[in-house]
């Protein structure tokens, strides 16, 4: 389980970006919902079924390109040395 507080959001102030891990885009997901009312609604203003969308909320799947391009985002991984 996610302990708050423990990972940090990057503003990038020069290229203008917004760096999320995975558990803060899926709170900044379950926001945008909130915003436009219902996760059905939603789905269909992103183009994706509901259910897929549900899935994407509850951790069950990963959020897919068409999501991420919806909502102005990209994945990206990084290998850090340890």
């Amino acid at each position: 389980m996610r302990q708050p507080g423990k990972t940090k959001t990057l503003y990038d102030f020069e290229t203008n970006n917004l760096r999320l891990d995975y558990n803060q885009f899926i709170d900044y997901l379950w926001r945008e919902v909130r915003e436009i009312g219902t996760q059905k609604t939603a789905a269909e203003k992103w183009g994706l079924s509901k259910q897929y969308l549900n899935d994407i909320l509850h951790r069950r799947r990963e959020p897919g390109i068409r999501l991420l391009t919806q909502l102005g985002f990209e994945r990206r991984t990084f290998y850090l040395r340890k």
